[in-house]
């Protein structure tokens, strides 16, 4: 459907938000830079980043009663990536859960994770997103993928 006011032509936030048929540009995830399987085997810095963060899905998993599933974790990995590589602000209408492991991993990023560049963390973070996308069938087949090799 087209806005009879603009027909499309205007297009921007400030002026159309309003518009019912407005509706914001979303991110493109799968442009995000990643690391192939084989460039995170050959590297111990990287596959040691990649523990601590599934390290971290499986702890947040864990708190939540096991009950999150693949798609939390695409959630807060395209949460992540709003915040730090698209530079968006983060929602104001997330709901707790959602609020609660964004905090978590955005707290743990600069500490536990160290070592990494910001632009290694976001193709870390690539890498694994599409590594989820891979195993999933739609419950949690990644998390008890992980949670089989790391537990909490």
């Amino acid at each position: 459907m087209i806005c009879p006011g603009c027909c499309g032509e205007i297009r921007d936030p400030g002026v159309c938000a309003d518009c019912s048929f407005y509706k914001p540009p979303e991110n493109n995830y799968q442009s995000v830079p990643f690391y192939s399987v084989r460039q995170m085997a050959d590297s111990n810095v990287l596959t040691d980043a990649a523990y601590e963060v599934e390290f971290l899905f499986c702890r947040l998993d864990s708190k939540s009663g096991n009950v999150l599933g693949d798609k939390d974790m695409l959630r807060l990995i395209e949460l992540i990536f709003d915040k730090y590589y698209f530079k968006d602000t983060v929602p104001d209408n997330l709901d707790a859960g959602d609020q609660y492991r964004l905090d978590t991993m955005s707290e743990r990023f600069g500490k536990a994770l160290g070592e990494p560049s910001d632009v290694d963390l976001m193709k870390i973070m690539g890498a694994i997103y599409r590594s989820i996308q891979r195993r999933t069938l739609g419950r949690r087949e990644y998390l008890e993928f992980i949670q089989g090799h790391m537990g909490d």
